[in-house]
This record gives C-alpha cells, structure tokens and sequence, in this order.
C-alpha cells in the first residue's frame, strides 16, 4: 500500500511540472490553475495574460454577458443576430473557453454548474476568498505574521527576503496596508544579530528614513557581499624591516608581529615613571609615534594610535604586565582622513576597555562608516563613548 501510495504521489508530482513546463513552453497559453491554493498568484497571472489577448475576453469577464432574446423570451439563435450581438457572443464564448481550459480538471468539475464566465470567475473567487468576514480573519492573520516577522534558524539573508516578498505578496492580494517605513523596519527587525552594528549606522545617519525597501535591500546585499569578502581574506604575516630602514622605536618593547588580523604580545609592565602619554621626540623620522605610558593601574586599558605604522592599538595592562593588540586593516584605515584617525585615536581620546569582543564591535562600527565614506560631521568621539567608558583621570 505504501508503494502504491508512493507512486501516486509521483505521478501527481510529474503531471504538476509538465503542465508548468507546457504553460512556461508556450506565450499564447493562459496560466494553469493547478490547485485552488495557487489561486491568488493564478489570478493575477490570468488576468495579466486575457488583458494581454483582447481586453474584450476581460469585458466579459468582469462585466458579465446577457444574450439576447427573442420576442417570446427564449434566447436568440446566433443565426438571427445582429454583427454587432455576434461579435459580443463570440466574445463570450471565447472568454469562457480560456477560462474553463485554464482550470485543471479535478477543480473545473465542481464548477461545472456555472455556465459563462463571470459566474465561474465570481464562483472561484467566493470559493477562495470567503465572505467579508473570512476576508478580514485572513488580514488579520496576515497583519499578525507581518508584525512578528523574524528570521529561521540559519536562514540566508536571500531565503530571508524571499520569504519577505511572499508575505508583501499576500498583503498586497488581501489588501492589507502597509507604509514604506513599516516595511523596513519589519525586516531590519527580523534581521539576525550580526546585523545591529550596520543597522545602527543607517539609523544614526538617517539613511532609512529616506530608503524604500528595495534600496534597504539592496544596501544588505552589499554588505554581505562584503562581509563574505573580507571572510576570504587570508592572514599575511607582515614584515615591516622591509619597508622601515631606520625604526625609531624598538620593536621588541613596542611592536607586537604585524598581521591583517588581531595580534598580541605580552611583556612585563612599565615602570610608574614610565606611565604617562607622550610624543616620540625622534628627530630621525618625518610621522609621529606615541608610545603609550601612564601611571601604572593593574587592569588598566586604552587606546592609541600609532602614526608611524599607521596601526590603532589597543594597551591591556593584566598581573602587573601590559599587552598590546594592534589592528591593522590597511582598507578601513585608508578609507577615513587622517584628520579623522587623529580626533578618535591620537591621545585627547582616552577610554576603558572592557573586553575584546566591545573592542571588535567598535571597529566594526568604524568600519561602517569608513564604507559608506561617512565623514564630514561624524562626532567620533560620541559614537566611541556608546562602546567604551571614558577615563577621565588620564584626560
């Protein structure tokens, strides 16, 4: 019996995709009608392809056909009409012949009562759409899911906005309304996590408030695909002795090994005299480099910047030693000014940092802006403060 089963299923399956494959082969067929759950998509697609045909077929349609009558009140014979009353009957006749060969067979059976084609059109339509009362149950359940859209699971960001467009679809066909910024907010909403840190870029700049949603996806799409880029990204070990001839600054006290990705180095703490910010006074090299010194806390952190390398740093101090981290990412960094790589990390910006994983938010934010080339105006320091707790006692 399961087998038997089986191969019914199979067989339906098959008839399914020829019937698409017919209707997809050829421009002059009207859309199939497979099952009465398709009906909204058919719908539209049928009315497309009749007004397509002859606007004339939709006229009968959606207006309705009365055949003319003798003077004894039986129906005229086409022998006996006008050119005029022949051209509206065929017209009929045609539209009626597209629409019932345009239903599959199982379904045309329980219509077969209706005898023109604005009663099996209107027939359909009851039979799907309801009453007015079932109309306004299913807005409502359409309404409800719109409000709690959110993303499944692992879904991609492209499964993610297909099934988006579904659901704008059937809004659209239950006439349920929506604005542009409702539409939105509803997906930047169902977004997953990894999202808030572009999201709160757009929404600082006020970039959404002037997008519709094509453009709010299409600046998605760009930022995954740039996100999948850089993940392709293979680390290189740096080597700065090939490009500095004269340091100015011993490496083995200031310099962790240079990589695209986030190193470290660990050596023991600076001495308290040691500890306060200031610029290097080489006379040798034409950049700056400030080295980092300030009275000695245990779990102290902060930035810097480092002119000659071009790097931002990151300083830990843990058990009475100091780390540096140091991000070099040649992209973002060429991407701002260097006035603006001075008012965030040069030594009037002092902060805490809690941990890493704020720090990596942070230069995640950083490298939004430098994306979207967002500079003039950008209070560097406000969006900084968001991420770490300023420390004022080493302003």
């Amino acid at each position: 019996m399961e087998d038997l089963a089986l191969m019914a299923n199979q067989n339906h399956r098959i008839q399914t995709l020829l019937l698409t494959e017919n209707e997809t082969r050829n421009s002059n067929k009207a859309p199939k009608l497979l099952t009465l759950d398709d009906y909204p998509h058919w719908k539209y697609r049928f009315e497309i392809h009749i007004n397509g045909v002859d606007t004339n077929l939709w006229m009968m349609i959606e207006g309705g056909y009365l055949r003319p009558l003798n003077e004894d009140g039986t129906p005229m014979l086409v022998t006996r009409m006008t050119e005029p009353q022949r051209k509206l009957y065929d017209y009929e006749k045609k539209a009626y012949a597209i629409l019932s060969q345009s239903i599959a067979t199982y379904i045309f059976h329980q219509f077969r009562q209706f005898t023109s084609a604005k009663l099996l059109w209107d027939a359909l339509q009851q039979r799907y759409e309801g009453n007015d009362a079932l109309k306004s149950i299913k807005s409502k359940a359409l309404r409800k899911e719109f409000n709690s859209f959110m993303y499944v699971g692992n879904e991609s960001l492209d499964e993610l906005i297909a099934r988006f467009y579904h659901l704008l679809s059937e809004l659209f066909n239950h006439e349920v309304k929506t604005t542009t910024q409702e539409k939105i907010q509803c997906l930047a909403d169902a977004l997953p996590p990894k999202w808030e840190s572009f999201l709160m870029v757009l929404k600082q700049n006020q970039m959404m408030a002037h997008m519709d949603i094509n453009d709010f996806i299409q600046k998605l799409k760009e930022q995954e695909i740039e996100n999948k880029w850089k993940a392709k990204r293979v680390v290189q070990v740096q080597d700065p002795s090939l490009y500095y001839s004269t340091p100015t600054v011993d490496k083995s006290t200031t310099h962790a090994p240079l990589k695209t990705a986030f190193v470290s180095k660990t050596s023991e703490a600076p001495s308290a005299a040691q500890m306060h910010f200031s610029q290097s006074s080489s006379s040798s090299s034409q950049q700056e480099h400030y080295q980092p010194t300030a009275n000695f806390m245990d779990g102290f952190r902060w930035w810097y910047y480092d002119g000659r390398t071009g790097e931002a740093v990151i300083v830990l101090c843990k058990d009475k030693k100091w780390e540096t981290v140091r991000i070099f990412d040649p992209m973002w960094l060429t991407n701002l000014s260097h006035k603006d790589v001075q008012a965030l990390f040069r030594n009037q910006i002092f902060f805490d940092v809690p941990d890493m994983v704020q720090a990596l938010q942070f230069m995640r934010v950083i490298r939004l802006y430098s994306i979207f080339k967002i500079h003039a105006g950008v209070d560097w320091k406000a969006i900084s403060e968001k991420y770490f707790k300023k420390d004022t006692s080493k302003s």
